[in-house]
């Protein structure tokens, strides 16, 4: 946006004319704008055209030194009058005063309305020659020191960006300081995933009907609000139910023995003074945390993903997405294969940004279908092997006899390793089971 300022005569000063029946401007104000003290600007001898960034415009407190005032037009730029002349001042011309050019090519260039690198690399030297009202060979040499200028722009992007480089060491200690876990009430569970599901990742989580997903997805969804002085995250859980499994009823339940196991906590280790600091949290409180979507479509399904970056910027303390089922709808609605996978590979890339970017941990519950390879049928997690790769974690649930397992089947930083465990009426829990053994693969 153009501004026109009225300023005190020490801001402009004449420069040497480039051309005799067209005086030019500098901008003489290195206080003010120090980067552009050696711009000129040039028009029809009426009107002074210069360069003023918004960064270096005037602050109120600058403007106090200054006699000039600004009047609104009606397409929102300013104006203002020095001695009958108008300054005006746009950001468009910004690349061509940073161009290496001289003081009276660049005023000649602005004049005559070449305000970008782009306007000027598409013009002829001779129709140039013919705008600038110089010889073809000038014109020539302006248009190399153009490319040249936007080569070394387009380099030190480059730079920048390398200069955005991090140690692989300086990683390391980044992801040790700020590992989060969220506990899924089960202390086996627990011991193999490092601590609990992990946040800045994605964590898949698949196995067969009435094994313990949604179970899992609704205790996760409670634990992440556990306080820090409990030794929680103290977030909030973003829950998308695309099959209509999630149970209300069931996340009371587990939130009162969580409600309840931390008034315990709070008995046994917070007392004294520190007792009356520390609250603990009511069912109800866990169930306003829990940020419910229903989702019956794929359509609705990849506009919701699509939109959770804006919604996760509005409710930070979002601490953990899960996605129930991930699965339904692309196995119900698809008949493209190669669509789908389009699809699923937008969504998952998405997932992983969401993840890194606010430090949530994402959770993936899948089903399972049949596969068949070297002469039988097993059964295998659904959406195919090219879906196996959009998660960072996979667990897969199971049975082994009248016991519930769960296997670490794909990890970067976890070993394999096979836990059980129960599902109760509080929750998600340690297995009863005499014979319950962590195994180590």
């Amino acid at each position: 946006m153009a501004a026109v300022l009225r300023m005190s005569a020490d801001i402009i000063r004449p420069a040497a004319n480039y051309n005799d029946d067209v005086p030019s401007y500098i901008l003489h104000n290195p206080r003010y704008y120090p980067h552009f003290k050696d711009c000129i600007g040039a028009i029809d001898g009426t009107h002074v055209k210069a360069l003023v960034p918004k960064s270096e415009q005037p602050n109120d407190s600058k403007r106090e030194g200054l006699k000039h005032d600004l009047t609104k037009f009606p397409d929102g730029e300013s104006a203002g009058r020095l001695n009958h002349k108008e300054i005006v001042v746009s950001t468009d011309e910004m690349e061509v005063l940073r161009l290496p050019l001289s003081a009276s090519q660049k005023g000649k260039l602005i004049s005559a309305g070449y305000t970008s690198i782009a306007s000027i690399s598409s013009t002829s030297p001779s129709h140039l020659a013919l705008e600038l009202k110089v010889s073809e060979d000038e014109a020539l040499e302006i248009l190399k020191n153009v490319s040249d200028g936007s080569r070394l722009k387009r380099t030190s992007s480059s730079l920048t960006v390398l200069n955005g480089a991090q140690s692989a060491w300086d990683m390391l200690q980044e992801e040790e300081t700020t590992r989060v876990h969220i506990t899924t009430s089960c202390a086996d569970l627990d011991s193999i995933l490092g601590g609990g599901i992990s946040c800045k990742e994605v964590t898949e989580i698949g196995g067969v009907p009435g094994i313990g997903k949604t179970q899992l997805g609704i205790q996760l969804a409670v634990n992440v609000q556990i306080p820090y002085d409990y030794g929680g995250v103290g977030g909030k859980a973003i829950y998308i139910d695309t099959e209509g499994s999630f149970m209300a009823e069931r996340a009371l339940q587990i939130a009162e023995a969580c409600s309840h196991d931390m008034a315990e906590y709070s008995r046994l280790y917070h007392k004294g003074p520190q007792a009356c600091e520390v609250k603990t949290m009511q069912p109800k409180d866990f169930l306003e945390n829990i940020l419910y979507f229903r989702v019956c479509s794929y359509t609705e399904q990849i506009a919701l993903t699509n939109y959770l970056d804006e919604f996760i910027k509005d409710h930070k303390d979002v601490k953990v997405l899960i996605i129930d089922s991930i699965t339904f709808h692309f196995r119900q609605d698809f008949d493209d294969m190669a669509l789908r996978t389009r699809v699923l590979g937008g969504i998952a890339l998405n997932l992983m940004k969401l993840a890194r970017k606010f430090g949530v941990a994402v959770v993936l519950l899948n089903q399972v279908t049949t596969k068949y390879s070297d002469g039988s049928f097993h059964l295998a997690l659904a959406l195919g092997d090219s879906w196996s790769h959009a998660s960072t974690n996979r667990i897969i649930l199971h049975w082994n006899g009248d016991e519930r397992y769960a296997y670490i089947d794909k990890s970067p930083s976890l070993r394999s390793a096979s836990a059980p465990y129960s599902v109760t009426p509080k929750g998600i829990r340690n297995s009863s089971s005499n014979n319950k053994r962590i195994k180590h693969i």
